[in-house]
């Protein structure tokens, strides 16, 4: 009777219909068909970091709006660098209504500073006093870095000149690297090396011998249910993760490219 024995290498891992390559030889009663799931793991060095905020200016005037919104994007533009570089989309967003500032929220605004000349303030003009009718003209930026260090200083000047940073891609930026399909090989040869490791150590502890590789397939429950964009959506989870975890600013410029797959080996006695 053949017998078979699956072994998850790692917790979520599940068999996928993406066989990559498979042996359908005939299986010997004194043999176990032994599957295992492996993660190939490779690092590369990210030749940009980028992430995107959005820029605004403020003014009495629509013109006036987009007159100091141009002029904080000459400010980016004087601290490019061939290290740091501001690109800006290609529409600024206007704001045909014009935004009211009142006196209370003035006031709140500035309670760290004067608490008691707020408290006044608030008294004096009331809640509904409006003190500024203003338009405001907003663009989005990108700004980038070539390593860590450049990413970190574009993101601070982008900061001390009012530019709001999306929540996820401050906790997570973007990167590139300049061989991805290199990066995801090594992943591939790591996770089919880290697959035979984990055989033979099998093996050894079953007193048997791995005999040979039957069949590998790629782990795709997820991949499947992620879709075409699965390799982006992961990375981002990746980046996520390693940031929860601690992830100095110095680690930002090391991407981890990894994949996954799960290998049927054939062990026999020895």
């Amino acid at each position: 009777m053949r017998k078979f024995v699956s072994i998850a290498a790692i917790a979520l891992a599940q068999p996928c219909s993406g066989v990559l390559a498979a042996d359908h030889s005939a299986i010997q009663d004194d043999q176990l068909i032994v599957e295992i799931a492996a993660i190939g793991v490779s690092e590369q060095q990210a030749i940009k970091i980028f992430s995107a905020c959005t820029l605004s200016g403020y003014g009495e005037s629509t013109a006036d709006a987009r007159g100091k919104l141009e002029a904080t994007k000459a400010k980016l533009r004087q601290s490019s660098t061939g290290k740091i570089t501001f690109a800006f989309s290609a529409d600024p967003r206007i704001s045909e209504t014009p935004e009211y500032t009142y006196a209370a929220e003035a006031a709140a605004d500035a309670v760290a500073a004067a608490v008691e000349a707020v408290e006044g303030a608030v008294k004096a003009a009331g809640d509904d006093a409006e003190v500024e009718e203003r338009y405001r003209y907003s663009q989005q930026v990108e700004f980038s870095g070539r390593n860590a260090a450049a990413f970190l200083k574009a993101r601070k000047t982008a900061e001390e000149n009012g530019c709001d940073e999306n929540y996820r891609l401050q906790r997570s930026p973007n990167t590139e690297i300049a061989d991805g399909e290199g990066a995801k090989a090594a992943a591939m040869k790591d996770a089919i090396a880290k697959a035979w490791k984990k055989a033979d150590l099998y093996a050894d502890s079953l007193n048997m011998r791995v005999v040979r590789m039957r069949r590998v397939s790629e782990v795709g429950a997820i991949r499947e249910f992620l879709g075409a964009d699965a390799d982006i959506l992961l990375a981002e989870m990746q980046r996520d993760m390693s940031r929860r975890r601690g992830q100095s600013d110095s680690e930002l410029g090391k991407v981890r490219v990894t994949h996954s797959i799960t290998v049927d080996f054939i062990f026999g006695p020895k």
